[in-house]
């Protein structure tokens, strides 16, 4: 296609960093947590957390296919979930009660930094985008 190739290390691995986090608040909030003494809200605050990673899978299939337009409409979809996810289900880290010594950081997810690293993808994808389709343009 040309001499660059698209490279998302730096992304992909703050996706990883991130993916951990929220697995790490997940496990950490879950019924079989003990001597925690805050938790989500209800058991349906542990799949809302579920639901920012399931699709991810998606944006992985498009990577190895090396598909940028499927990259670029995945990230599309992640962040309208994302949005959804904020509008209808998340709580700002400042209005968040903290007692003792933990910090908000320490077990609620910063949604909107998810959001950041799939528009970081997407920037990065998108030069390819047109690219590819400039180079179906010059076979006709």
């Amino acid at each position: 296609m040309n001499s660059q190739e698209l490279n998302l290390t730096s992304e992909l691995a703050r996706l990883l960093y991130y993916t951990a986090h929220i697995a790490t608040t997940i496990r950490q909030h879950s019924k079989q947590a003990t001597g925690r003494t805050h938790r989500l809200r209800n058991g349906k605050d542990i799949w809302q957390l579920a639901d920012t990673l399931h699709n991810f899978d998606l944006l992985g299939h498009a990577i190895l296919a090396n598909n940028p337009q499927t990259m670029l409409r995945v990230c599309d979809l992640l962040l309208k979930d994302y949005q959804r996810y904020i509008e209808r289900y998340a709580v700002p880290l400042a209005n968040v009660e903290i007692s003792g010594n933990i910090k908000a950081g320490n077990y609620m997810v910063d949604l909107q930094e998810g959001m950041e690293i799939i528009t970081e993808i997407q920037t990065r994808v998108r030069p390819f985008t047109k690219m590819a389709s400039a180079h179906q343009g010059g076979q006709s």
